[in-house]
């Protein structure tokens, strides 16, 4: 699954046009997404969502980075 990780990554920096943000209050998600990705025979859809959000008063700002791999599904 690296080779499919670094498939994404590629692919990811050349669809900027599958990008797209939310900003709710202090919360910003970006999510970036790429379909049809072939892995042994199967397609995937990556959905990738980064999510920053202040914490300790705005001293801080953590960020998640949830990536998720969906098999046979388009969600875009």
């Amino acid at each position: 699954m690296p080779d499919t990780y670094g498939e994404y990554i590629a692919l990811k920096a050349l669809q900027a046009e599958n990008s797209s943000y939310v900003k709710e209050g202090d919360i910003i998600q970006r999510y970036n997404w790429v379909t049809d990705i072939d892995y042994h025979g199967h397609r995937l859809q990556v959905l990738e969502c980064d999510e920053t959000k202040p914490r300790f008063a705005l001293i801080l700002e953590e960020t998640r980075d949830l990536r998720y791999i969906l098999r046979n599904i388009s969600m875009f």
